[in-house]
C-alpha cells in the first residue's frame, strides 16, 4: 500500500516539496525540492485506502476525521501545491474509471422512472400537509378566495 500510495503522490506532485508519513511510519519525499515544505500524515491505513481508491472525497473526509494530518504548513499550503501541479487542469488518466463509475452510479440513484414517480406526489410536507409542499389555493372565476383547497 505504501508503494502504490508513494507511486500516485509522486505523480500527481512534480513542482514543490511535499513529505508524506504513511500510517505504517514510512515518510517519502514528493516533488523537485523547490518551495516550502509541507508534511502530511496518514494516522490509519483505512484512510490512505480510501485516499487511493477516491482522492476527491476521502482526502477532504480524513482530514475532517484527523486520519490525515499536516504537520508542516496547512491545508491551504497543500491545496495550492496541488492545483498548481497540471496547468491543463485535466484530471490523471488513471481517474477514468473512477470518474466514469461514480456518474453511473449517481445517474442510477437520481433515476427517477415511472415505478417512482406516483410515490413522489404522495409525499407530504410537514408545514403544509398538502402532497406537493404548497398550500393549493381554490380559486373562483380566477380570483383566489383565501381558502385552502385541501
Amino acid at each position: 500500500m505504501d508503494r502504490l500510495l508513494h507511486r500516485i503522490f509522486a505523480t500527481l506532485i512534480q513542482v514543490g516539496t511535499l513529505r508524506v508519513t504513511t500510517a505504517r511510519g514510512r515518510t517519502f519525499t514528493v516533488g523537485d525540492g523547490t518551495g516550502e515544505p509541507i508534511a502530511v500524515r496518514f494516522t490509519t491505513t483505512a484512510a490512505q485506502l480510501g485516499v487511493v481508491l477516491d482522492p476527491d472525497l476521502r482526502l477532504g473526509e480524513a482530514y475532517m476525521d484527523g486520519t490525515f494530518v499536516i504537520e508542516e504548513g496547512s491545508i491551504t499550503d497543500l491545496l495550492a501545491l496541488a492545483l498548481s501541479q497540471d496547468s491543463s487542469g485535466s484530471p490523471p488518466h488513471w481517474t477514468s474509471p473512477q470518474w466514469i463509475a461514480r456518474y453511473l452510479h449517481r445517474r442510477l440513484h437520481q433515476s427517477n422512472g415511472r415505478d417512482h414517480a406516483p410515490s413522489n406526489r404522495t409525499c407530504r410536507s410537514p408545514a403544509s400537509g398538502s402532497p406537493t409542499g404548497f398550500t393549493a389555493w381554490h380559486t373562483t372565476a380566477g380570483r383566489a378566495n383565501g381558502r385552502p383547497l385541501l
